[in-house]
């Protein structure tokens, strides 16, 4: 009997798999709390029981010999290679193998317990995974179909281009393509985008001119009145503004408001000219204020000697 204790409990700690929750183990109790029909069944010393608490939920004996329940609580939970052994090299009574059919129910227990806890687990983050990953492909087909409706659609503020047949935007290899959208900007540009362009790309901005229709009969130039208009105040400008803009003309309307900017342009160049013109006159008359004073003192008098000489460039010594 001593051999086969030797043997069972060498084996049945190693080869268990449990992987619940710890349970407590009592060692080395007083043999009086525990008496046990077969002391040498599992125990490291002969004669000293050794109790394993049961796993949480565990069914546990009820009623009957309270010997056969202490014993229960010594036997704790099995492992098969223990019970094997057990079977295989001893002649065991009723309640020993009721006694080891429960503690291998106490196993099974806490092994399924632990199986489902993992399966719960890896359960949850599966189902994370799956919704990080719809959460990505919904975010990809949003922007593909923003990517596509960019060239089926116009951009914000923009329309197909109808009216500006010059206007291309530069592309790779030296080559142009024709805007297809085009947006009528405040200060006379606009601005386009090309068939091959999206919305990561920026606008193209260009200036635009009117479109001047040439015939045989030379153009009559512009009255007094229109001129007035155009560099006069700003009511009278903002009217035949107004006026050029209902002909729904984009060169026309750029052509006229440059021809304001630049007019602008030439009165602030003719104030400067005017100004640089006062201070180049003011300039000469005090160079003729000092000629005369150096008449008055007779300077060519007084260095006459140097008439004739050829000049030199000063030295240290001469100065």
């Amino acid at each position: 009997m001593s051999d086969y204790s030797r043997n069972a409990s060498a084996e049945s700690p190693a080869l268990s798999t449990y992987g619940g929750p710890a349970s407590p183990t009592l060692i080395d109790m007083p043999l009086e709390e525990f008496p046990p029909l077969q002391p040498a069944i599992l125990s490291p010393h002969p004669g000293v029981p050794r109790l394993l608490t049961p796993a949480p939920h565990a069914p546990v004996p009820i009623g009957g010999d309270p010997t056969v329940t202490n014993h229960l609580l010594a036997l704790g939970r099995m492992s098969p290679q223990s019970v094997r052994s057990t079977i295989a090299t001893h002649t065991l009574d009723t309640d020993t193998y009721q006694s080891i059919i429960n503690r291998l129910v106490v196993t099974s227990e806490a092994h399924t317990h632990c199986f489902q806890q993992e399966l719960a687990t890896q359960e949850e983050g599966h189902k994370k995974k799956l919704d990080d990953l719809s959460e990505t492909i919904e975010f990809l087909e949003a922007c593909l179909i923003r990517y596509i409706d960019t060239f089926s659609q116009p951009p914000d503020g923009y329309i197909e281009n109808g009216r500006l047949p010059t206007f291309t935007i530069l592309c790779s290899n030296r080559l142009s393509n024709p805007a297809k959208w085009v947006k009528k900007l405040d200060d006379g540009q606009v601005a386009g985008y090309s068939m091959q362009d999206g919305p990561h790309d920026l606008p193209h901005i260009c200036k635009i001119y009117a479109s001047p229709k040439y015939t045989a009969d030379p153009a009559e130039p512009l009255p007094h009145w229109l001129h007035e208009t155009l560099q006069g105040p700003a009511p009278g400008y903002a009217a035949l503004l107004d006026a050029v803009k209902s002909m729904d003309n984009w060169g026309l309307k750029a052509d006229v408001m440059w021809f304001r900017t630049l007019n602008e342009c030439v009165i602030h160049y003719k104030a400067q000219l005017d100004c640089t013109h006062g201070e180049l006159k003011s300039t000469i008359i005090t160079q003729d204020q000092c000629q005369g004073r150096l008449e008055c003192m007779q300077l060519p008098e007084r260095i006459s000697h140097l008439a004739g000489e050829p000049m030199h460039m000063p030295t240290n010594r001469h100065a």
